[in-house]
């Protein structure tokens, strides 16, 4: 085994315990250490009862009562906005500016979030992570 490798073990509220591999999201849930995270699994082998299952996807479950959202950090002339799957979000506060240092990087958002309907779409950012450094951060 790698020195960097990681294992990554999810215990189910009853006590049962899986052994992940987590294949190209290894690296972002690493990032998500003391959050909580609903992960997607696929068994991995077809032996019922070897306790290790793939992961085929992950969603941070909410913060303070805020749902987060994925996206990509993108930088316009007055400020940061997300770039997610399906919208641009303006994001604004006094962490707003904090992010500007991470364009191009994949993070996850945090806070209030405009009205439904309101153009530009937009979230106060009450917390945010990192979870790829596919930029030019520091």
């Amino acid at each position: 085994a790698h020195p960097f490798d990681r294992a990554f073990v999810l215990i189910e509220q009853d006590g049962m315990r899986w052994r992940l591999y987590p294949g190209r999201f290894g690296h972002e849930l690493s990032r998500l250490d003391g959050h909580g995270v609903r992960v997607f699994c696929r068994p991995r082998s077809e032996q019922p009862g070897d306790g290790t299952v793939a992961v085929r996807g992950y969603e941070l479950l909410p913060v303070d009562g805020q749902a987060p959202v994925a996206g990509v950090i993108g930088l316009r002339g007055d400020g940061p906005y997300l770039e997610t799957e399906t919208a641009r979000l303006v994001l604004g506060g006094p962490l707003a500016g904090t992010l500007e240092k991470f364009d191009g990087c994949r993070v996850w958002v945090w806070g209030e979030r405009s009205r439904r309907g309101a153009e530009p779409p937009a979230i106060e950012v009450a917390g945010y992570v990192v979870i790829d450094w596919g930029c030019s951060a520091p």
